[in-house]
């Protein structure tokens, strides 16, 4: 899964024909890019600029939403709650955290405050750590 979700991340950088829309929180600007029908990457203009953020995707299916890795700061993942409600409706069902890093764990919470049902998906060592 992990290698899955960074290579449609890592497509968002290429694929500018597609449409995107931008914003900025904590003084970083990020693009909500579509990568596919239902699938939108939360993509940082400068990711390893301060602080260091982490990429995120947006998997929304029939019924329910994936979300891939969920920021580092509590008002990053709000700004990504808020895209996503722009997108749908639809209750985030699963967060899959791909590691341990601050910027991929760190919004688990304003997930689980915002959807109390929402599974946490990760490798055994990723919940350890």
């Amino acid at each position: 899964m992990k290698a899955y979700a960074g290579m449609l991340l890592g497509m968002a950088l290429v694929c500018a024909h597609l449409p995107a829309r931008a914003g900025t929180v904590n003084g970083k600007t990020y693009q909500i890019v579509k990568l596919a029908e239902g699938v939108f990457g939360f993509v940082w203009e400068d990711p390893l600029g301060d602080p260091i953020e982490g990429n995120s995707l947006f998997v929304i299916n029939d019924d329910d939403v994936l979300v891939v890795d969920t920021g580092i700061l509590p008002t990053t993942t709000r700004a990504m709650v808020t895209e996503l409600e722009k997108l749908t409706d639809k209750p985030v069902r699963y967060v899959v955290n791909t590691h341990w890093h601050d910027d991929h764990v760190n919004g688990n919470q304003v997930y689980q405050d915002r959807w109390p049902g929402v599974e946490f998906i990760s490798h055994r060592h990723t919940r350890t750590d």
